[in-house]
């Protein structure tokens, strides 16, 4: 695996009160010279088996940093990229410091990136590294999220000891909650707890009729297909092309009667 095969699409997100692009995922994605694209849970796994991790997930928040830098200087209108970070990295004793020199180097503010931390790295409440790399993210200014929220198997205890911002519900509480009552009832569980914790809930995979009601029941930010689907980023600077930046900006101006349309 060479990180020169390794490229982003941006996932849009669309905060619901009111209805506007907020920010982007930065979604890591691999198009192999003879396989052709290599799904992310398998070339993930595969990293992380050959000791490739660290240095894969270096060149996704590089290219998320860029990708950013190159949509605002093109006057996109967004306050956020999230990058998903892996346990390595947090790790890692320079990770802290490479971050900030990216964050520098791409002349953007702390409070711009949302670093995204699966719940499952939060298991092993010993391991001091890990809670200390959090901690010194959150005093340099970035955003945490806790990612895939309710699939991992950690104690709650967590979100009070560490600083996170953000609680993202994970999909599978989404599907299938217009005709579910239970698993909308947990949906609410869950949304309730996050923002009486005075955090920011994110839903991903609306993509269908979930909108309406994820809005409705107080959701601040969503993503998916239905909103927007993933838009590839060139190898070279965004800012060179103008493309994705036209792009991004129609789904932002996406008409309001197929919106109004797509919550009924």
């Amino acid at each position: 695996m060479g990180t020169d095969q390794i490229r982003i699409d941006l996932q849009p997100q669309y905060g619901l009160d009111p209805d506007r692009l907020v920010g982007f995922e930065a979604l890591a994605r691999w198009d192999h010279p003879a396989l052709g694209p290599i799904p992310p849970n398998e070339f993930i796994e595969l990293a992380e088996s050959a000791g490739l991790i660290g240095e894969l997930g270096h060149h996704v928040l590089n290219l998320g940093l860029k990708a950013a830098r190159g949509l605002l200087d093109e006057g996109v209108d967004f306050t956020s990229m999230s990058i998903n970070v892996s346990p390595i990295q947090l790790w890692q004793e320079s990770f802290c410091e490479s971050v900030l020199a990216g964050l520098q180097r791409h002349h953007l503010s702390p409070s711009m990136l949302c670093l995204e931390i699966t719940e499952n790295v939060l298991v092993d409440r010993s391991d001091e590294r890990t809670w200390s790399s959090l901690r010194r993210l959150s005093e340099l200014g970035c955003r945490l999220s806790i990612d895939d929220f309710g699939t991992g198997y950690c104690s709650l205890s967590y979100l009070h000891h560490l600083p996170f911002d953000q609680l993202k519900i994970d999909l599978l509480f989404v599907s299938g909650i217009d005709l579910n009552p239970r698993r909308r009832e947990l949906f609410a569980g869950i949304l309730s707890l996050g923002r009486n914790l005075g955090l920011e809930v994110v839903v991903e995979g609306v993509e269908r009729v979930e909108l309406e009601i994820v809005a409705g029941l107080g959701a601040d930010v969503a993503q998916g297909y239905l909103l927007g689907r993933p838009i590839r980023v060139a190898k070279r600077s965004i800012s060179q092309t103008g493309a994705v930046a036209a792009t991004l900006q129609e789904a932002a101006d996406l008409d309001a009667s197929e919106r109004a349309d797509s919550r009924r």
